[in-house]
């Protein structure tokens, strides 16, 4: 059935404080600021809180680091860095958010398929650099009054495990054979063959197959269109799929998470590049939650601790639930009016039509 805002039981990430009350109880977040935090129970457990009860952008993200085990390299401190950062919805922030949960992810695939998370991180990086750092992209994001984004400097990656480049980003050739991702379909899918001893992706297991099969098509992007032709529909396809990986992955840690994590990050993107004419993103949540409902939980060879005590409520698991993207819906006015009060009467306009507008999709989901 439909849940309302003030259901607070069913959006609540629950974790026993044997396990993660340390942790997560001694966090500053109150909810209040952009990435907000999770609260203190009474009892001095950790209570865990979905953003839309005031638990902060990623707090999925952060609830998904905690089951992350040292077989998938720095990916546990990699999203632990990232969901207690001071995130402000700009475009470099969410550049910064995609290049890393694609490392992190990278990290948890590795475990299971040596080689082909390391293939995966430097595709998502080398796209990444093309789409907005070359001059020649219709996506070039270089002339920002702020700067060019931090995933264009000759620094780069560096921070987060990868080779930084330090050539001139005008050079494809030179770009995807400085990372290794010339015909990266071809690689990627040298590694399913070796995984599947020979039988293909359609023999793993259902929630591998979901991961890499997003994969393949960002990979199928880089080595097959023009570059001089990608488009603002070329970033969202390419953002969509990496929230499948890493949203299907939440799903592998504990069933449901999946879903608010694809909430966090559509909602962080739809901040971000609304502002510059991007469609909205939020609509592809029940798409994305759909595709990643049949991931189920999976320990990608000891790289999630998926026996431990970390719960989610039972109701929170919003796989699909168009209802629940209609309460997500307006989250992008929420966040924006926590920085821009003169706002409100545009926002609750915006808010109107948006409600409006996500009841037609619902009835026509429905």
């Amino acid at each position: 059935g439909h849940k309302g805002r003030g259901h607070v039981a069913g959006d609540v990430l629950r974790a026993k404080c044997a396990i993660l009350g340390g942790v997560l109880g001694g966090g500053k977040g109150n909810g209040s600021g952009f990435l907000g935090g999770h609260k203190g129970s009474k009892t001095g457990c950790a209570r865990y809180v979905s953003y839309r009860n005031g638990g902060g952008l990623l707090a999925s993200i952060r609830f998904l680091a905690q089951g992350i085990l040292g077989a998938a390299g720095n990916a546990k401190s990699l999203l632990l860095n990232l969901s207690k950062g001071d995130l402000s919805g700009s475009i470099n922030d969410t550049l910064n958010v995609i290049v890393v949960i694609s490392k992190a992810a990278a990290g948890i695939i590795n475990a299971l398929i040596s080689g082909a998370g390391d293939l995966i991180g430097n595709i998502c990086l080398v796209i990444s650099k093309l789409l907005y750092c070359r001059r020649q992209s219709p996506i070039y994001l270089g002339h920002l009054s702020g700067g060019p984004p931090s995933v264009c400097l000759s620094t780069f990656g560096k921070q987060y495990g990868l080779k930084p480049y330090k050539g001139s980003l005008d050079n494809v050739d030179d770009l995807i054979d400085f990372y290794g991702v010339r015909d990266a379909v071809s690689q990627l899918n040298v590694f399913i063959n070796k995984y599947s001893n020979g039988k293909g992706l359609d023999s793993v297991d259902v929630s591998i197959r979901v991961v890499l099969q997003a994969w393949l098509k960002v990979a199928s992007i880089l080595d097959n269109s023009d570059k001089n032709k990608w488009s603002k529909d070329t970033v969202i396809e390419i953002m969509n799929q990496i929230i499948t990986t890493i949203g299907g992955i939440g799903n592998n840690y504990k069933r449901g998470l999946g879903s608010e994590v694809v909430d966090d990050l559509l909602r962080l993107v739809s901040i971000s590049f609304g502002k510059y004419g991007y469609k909205n993103v939020i609509q592809y949540g029940p798409i994305i939650k759909k595709k990643i409902s049949v991931c189920r939980p999976l320990p990608w060879n000891g790289a999630l601790d998926i026996n431990n005590d970390a719960t989610i409520d039972t109701d929170s698991n919003n796989t699909g639930n168009t209802n629940t993207d209609n309460n997500n819906t307006n989250d992008n006015t929420d966040v924006n009016n926590q920085h821009n009060k003169n706002q409100d009467n545009n926002n609750q306009n915006n808010n109107n039509q948006d409600n409006n507008n996500k009841n037609q999709d619902n009835n026509n989901d429905q």
